[in-house]
């Protein structure tokens, strides 16, 4: 997902998480797991993740609320996490970076979570070729990764229940 700036109107903003929302809820009626992985363009601040050099923005409080109605888990402030920085840009300014990438999943999905890796070593980092040159030019955002052991055992279900006899004349 791909949520709206933070000078967003607020109409727009607040359409979308309550889109993401009634997406979880959905997928929570219907029994499914949940891992959404997102540009959440919000801060959650060092309070929720270990090492965010920003404090929390409207965005990051919004999305902190679904979080908790929705009992997710952000993964990357899991200690399984290595890696802090989503979003690294260098500006006239000097280098911004922060945290406004995000693994959220159900709380039954972290049992099966093996490791969370975010890429702000920029090895990585997905780029692009522009201009006759072919300049290569980098995203600003760094990846994410998860991993995880999740074993379905093809033979496991529902027991099979006759309820019409077709060979019953």
């Amino acid at each position: 997902a791909y949520a709206p700036q933070e000078d967003d109107p607020k109409q727009i903003i607040f359409n979308f998480w309550e889109d993401v929302e009634n997406e979880i809820i959905e997928a929570q009626d219907n029994n499914c797991m949940v891992l959404l992985e997102l540009d959440g363009n919000a801060k959650l601040g060092s309070e929720h993740i270990k090492g965010d050099p920003h404090k929390c923005t409207p965005n990051g409080k919004i999305l902190i609320e679904i979080i908790k109605r929705q009992n997710l888990v952000v993964a990357n402030a899991l200690d399984i996490c290595k890696g802090i920085i989503t979003r690294e840009r260098i500006t006239i300014d000097g280098t911004e970076k922060s945290v406004i990438d995000f693994i959220l999943i159900r709380s039954k999905l972290s049992e099966y979570l093996m490791n969370v890796v975010i890429g702000d070593d920029r090895m990585f980092t997905l780029h692009r070729y522009t201009g006759k040159e072919k300049r290569k030019v980098m995203s600003d955002h760094n990846w994410l990764f998860s991993k995880f052991c999740i074993h379905n055992d093809k033979h496991v279900g529902q027991v099979r229940k006759e309820i019409f006899q077709y060979k019953d004349e």
